[in-house]
């Protein structure tokens, strides 16, 4: 996309949505952003759903959402809301409906917000009955939902309810899929529909969100969004999560980097990370990407840049780069250690054949890597060397680094370290007119983002011919923090690759996996299997983290491959569009499992339905023994 979506792209600055009020917590308008999780017990079960929430709310959320299917779970909140206030906990709760219009018109009684979602409140998730629709069939398709929402508009103004209008990847209408197909210009109109028949009747407790399990679609959408409101004048609070994140080290960068890459550009004042771990364990990765923002500095530092220059979204031209860069790769620095030996290059994944005698890469090994002539490999290795200095050594080390302070307006430079400031973009033009260099760039502040932007935009016409790499992983220890910050880098794609800083072999070890997962995470280069699952809710009737832990046990072995675990039939077949395989909860110990889209075996035994899952992917030649 190319709209204006943000303040500034160069800069950071909060966008400054309206304020909303959940309960008697302001949201929006500068207030802090807030923080939030779901139940995944039976809401029909006072005593576990209390407790729950409880340990939701102790563990610092702001605000606490339960599943609401249908009529009996809606008037049900009335007990949990009054067993909560009776044991002190008196913070907002949400009710989370699809579907079912009449729930949410009881739950906006008792609750403090309800969650609807446009794709399924007055229809059914997308099933293609009608192929196509005349403007006079949408504009009578527009006034059923608007006289559709109008009992719940009135409850809500009646009683101070506030609305989440909430978009989901795979769980648009016919009437929007029929317009948009499933796309982010799909989710954002869905919800916009709804918001104008608000907007109508003088409704403005309103917040809105764009979730997919896809990070650069959930960040595309939100951001699309945000472009839109700005179009049409309005500013409510956005809603930031990535449905079907998964568990672990994993489902906490993929949260970070979408939810990050949104911060970073101001968008967002709620937050939900979806894990697929007790609900109380997604706060503190919460806590953890807000407090990354928390203390960062308004204010221009680089020359603003108010509208996007190229399209973050569209696969940047790689076809005249140098050294194959069709992907995204990694780049080890190592001038800091004192050998590059055996240990180190085992650490970084490489294998040494005795008949080559030579170091071999694996399959999530740097293609590259930055040395001195000091500390030169003992051994060959098969990757591109870098030697830091003006000469290098052309016996072994083939390209020279050099420093941003080193170049004249005669260098040849091959390769150039410096920081985004470093040149103009009439300095560029001259390094770069008859000679393609790559830059490896170092960030010198704590907006990563803006820092690159502004180079790119230096660069101009010559960012499709001169790699540059970004060094993203330099001082900051905290994978959630480093991810939040870099998390729209990776996603917008325009970098040749990431690089990072190494003294000795734990240090290589843990930055190259974690370069390598934040590639996956963010969609651009997958090294190995891709689980997502769902955080889980009232409507699972499995024990979904075991469940999760069985499958990667038993297919963790695989090749790039995409499987999805979801905990019902209701969103999970929409959640997981770009899937190979789906295992999706269909009813009481039963398993519906997908190839794509396509529901393959229904209904079978849980305990039958790891090896089900196995010949279906042998059948399709996707299955490999460990």
């Amino acid at each position: 996309m190319n709209q204006r979506y943000c303040i500034d792209l160069a800069n950071y600055e909060r966008f400054p949505s309206r304020v909303v009020m959940i309960g008697d917590i302001p949201l929006g308008g500068g207030h802090p952003i807030r923080l939030q999780s779901m139940t995944n017990t039976n809401t029909m079960d006072l005593k576990a759903t209390v407790a729950q929430s409880k340990r939701i709310f102790d563990a610092g959320a702001d605000f606490v959402r339960i599943t609401t299917p249908g009529i009996e779970e809606a008037k049900f909140l009335s007990e949990i809301k009054k067993q909560l206030h009776k044991d002190g906990y008196k913070k907002p709760l949400i009710a989370d409906v699809h579907f079912n219009p009449k729930a949410a018109e009881i739950a906006a009684e008792i609750v403090e917000k309800v969650r609807i979602n446009p794709g399924n409140y007055v229809d059914p998730r997308a099933r293609f009955k009608q192929k196509s629709m005349l403007d006079s069939e949408y504009k009578q398709e527009l006034e059923r939902m608007h006289e559709r929402l109008l009992p719940l508009i009135r409850i809500c103004k009646e009683n101070g309810t506030a609305i989440r209008i909430g978009s989901n990847y795979g769980s648009l209408s016919d009437r929007i899929m029929n317009r948009y197909g499933n796309t982010a210009e799909g989710m954002v109109e869905a919800a916009m529909e709804f918001y104008r028949i608000f907007h109508v009747e003088n409704f403005t407790q309103l917040v809105l969100s764009m979730k997919a399990s896809n990070p650069a679609v959930m960040v595309k959408a939100c951001r699309l969004l945000n472009a839109r409101m700005m179009d049409e004048g309005v500013s409510f609070p956005q809603h930031l999560g990535v449905t079907e994140a998964g568990e672990g080290e994993d489902g906490r960068l993929r949260s970070a980097l979408g939810i990050g890459a949104l911060l970073s550009d101001g968008i967002g004042d709620t937050i939900r990370v979806s894990l697929t771990e007790a609900p109380e364990k997604e706060i503190p990765v919460a806590q953890s990407i807000v407090e990354t923002f928390i203390n960062k500095q308004s204010g221009v530092y680089r020359m603003p840049i108010y509208a996007p220059f190229y399209d973050a979204f569209q696969q940047p031209d790689r076809s005249n780069l140098p050294y194959d860069l069709k992907y995204p790769i990694v780049v080890a620095d190592l001038r800091k250690a004192a050998l590059i030996d055996t240990e180190i290059l085992k650490a970084l994944a490489y294998t040494y054949d005795k008949e080559m005698e030579i170091w071999l890469p694996g399959k999530r090994s740097p293609e590259m890597l930055i040395v001195t002539k000091r500390n030169s490999p003992m051994q060959p290795v098969k990757a591109h060397l870098f030697c830091e200095g003006q000469e290098g050594d052309k016996s072994w080390c083939k390209t020279a680094l050099h420093k941003a302070e080193h170049i004249t307006a005669k260098s040849n430079p091959e390769a150039i370290e410096c920081q985004f400031d470093d040149f103009d973009e009439y300095q560029l033009a001259e390094i770069c007119e008859n000679h393609k260099p790559l830059f490896f760039l170092n960030a010198n502040s704590e907006h990563p983002i803006g820092e690159l932007r502004a180079f790119l935009l230096r660069l101009g016409k010559y960012q499709s011919q001169c790699p540059v790499f970004f060094n993203l992983i330099q001082n900051q220890t905290n994978p959630i923090q480093l991810a939040s910050n870099s998390g729209a880098i990776l996603i917008e794609n325009q970098i040749a690759g990431v690089m990072f800083q190494a003294s000795d072999k734990s240090e290589a070890k843990a930055k190259n996996q974690l370069a390598w997962d934040m590639l996956q995470s963010a969609g651009t280069r997958r090294t190995k299997v891709e689980f997502i699952s769902c955080p889980g809710c009232g409507r699972t009737l499995f024990d979904l983290e075991n469940t999760v832990q069985k499958i990667k046990e038993a297919f963790g072995h695989l090749g790039e491959l995409k499987i999805a675990v979801m905990g019902c039939i209701v969103n999970g077949p929409g959640e997981m569009l770009d899937a190979d395989y789906g295992y999706i909860g269909a009813g009481n110990g039963k398993v519906s499992l997908y190839k794509g889209q396509n529901a393959v075996l229904k209904n079978i035994p849980e305990s039958e339905a790891v090896e089900a899952l196995t010949n279906l992917m042998k059948k399709h030649n996707d299955w490999k023994e460990a």
